[in-house]
């Protein structure tokens, strides 16, 4: 099996020509394919990333396995090629640029060259789709292990590939917004045609098993039509009375503030979802308990007061009680479930 390896030279002007030299020196180190398309990453990255980001950011940018960005990073860092900016395990690694015969201004010009986004131009382009099954691959073969996927009125034929996440060892959540916070153009007819494809879509085989379908009755109408993983974020710019496929889609990796944006708009969503009916049995005690837990604690903390002869026991027993069964579940109200392991 032959590798191509994801390094090329770029123009020689003036801007590029560090970035050029650069190469020229990766490429006479010999390494794996793997290992300089890594390098060349990590070069054009300021800060560096921490281990236990890093391949899976890397995994995304590049379209290399998750497995194989790891092995490539272990291997660069015995060979200093890496190195950690500190001293403890969860340092985050940066390239060793005392290794490479580059100026400081050329350093500078390498570093400049990385955007903060990835324009695709519409979604329905070639290169819009192309990236979109790359989400749809399967954990760790360069999917992601939880897949956010915000909906509109948009059945399941849109979604081709959708179905290899169908699998074990990968999460799959699709928000599916009420009909009243649909845009104007988005018919009620179309919604309830919409609602009952999924429906048919996820009866198929164990799909229901795998892909978890919510209706969120507080989702903001900007991240209809965008994905959002552990690594990065999908989303589309468009106008209010526009659909998402007539904006621009731009994708935008963990660390940029675009990312932080729709994280926040997908945590928002989730955190007031219920799951569809057909996850009722699946999914109830883990809602109930998140949602009637705490009222049922603070009835039972007012019992113990008024039983307990000793009033100050039982007001000290009453609220050691509510604290300890209730801190998980204040942080879900007040920001919402976590979204990623870790």
């Amino acid at each position: 099996m032959t590798l191509v390896c994801f390094v090329e030279l770029v123009p020689d002007d003036t801007q590029q020509a560090g970035e050029n030299r650069l190469l020229e020196q990766i490429q006479d180190l010999e390494l794996s394919p793997e290992e300089a398309t890594i390098l060349a990453r990590f070069a054009k990255d300021v800060n560096g990333w921490r281990v236990k980001e890093a391949a899976g950011i890397l995994a995304e940018r590049t379209k290399l396995g998750k497995d194989a960005c790891h092995t490539a990073i272990v291997g660069l860092l015995a060979s200093d090629l890496l190195k950690r900016s500190g001293d403890g395990a969860d340092s985050p690694i940066a390239f060793n640029w005392a290794r490479f015969e580059i100026t400081e201004e050329q350093r500078e010009e390498i570093q400049s060259t990385e955007p903060a986004f990835k324009p695709y131009g519409s979604p329905l382009s070639a290169p819009a789709r192309n990236s979109l099954e790359q989400l749809y691959r399967t954990y760790p073969e360069g999917g992601p292990k939880r897949l956010y996927l915000a909906l509109g009125a948009t059945p399941p034929e849109r979604f081709e590939g959708l179905e290899n996440r169908a699998q074990p060892g990968q999460e799959t959540i699709l928000l599916m917004p009420r009909e009243k916070d649909l845009k104007p153009f988005e018919s009620s007819t179309l919604y309830d045609e919409v609602v009952e494809a999924w429906r048919k879509w996820l009866a198929e085989g164990e799909r229901s098993q795998y892909v978890e379908m919510r209706f969120t009755y507080r989702s903001s109408w900007a991240i209809h039509g965008s994905a959002l993983t552990e690594d990065l974020a999908r989303f589309t710019v468009h106008r209010r009375r526009e659909k998402p496929n007539q904006g621009e889609l731009i994708e935008a990796a963990r660390e940029t503030s675009l990312y932080a944006v729709v994280h926040g708009g997908y945590r928002d969503a989730m955190r007031f979802s219920l799951p569809w009916k057909r996850f009722y049995k699946r999914y109830f005690a883990r809602d109930l308990m998140g949602w009637t837990l705490p009222p049922l604690v603070l009835a039972l903390a007012i019992l113990i007061t008024i039983l307990i002869p000793s009033r100050v026991v039982g007001l000290v027993a009453g609220t050691a009680i509510t604290f300890v069964a209730t801190a998980g579940v204040i942080d879900r109200w007040t920001k919402g479930p976590k979204l990623f392991d870790g």
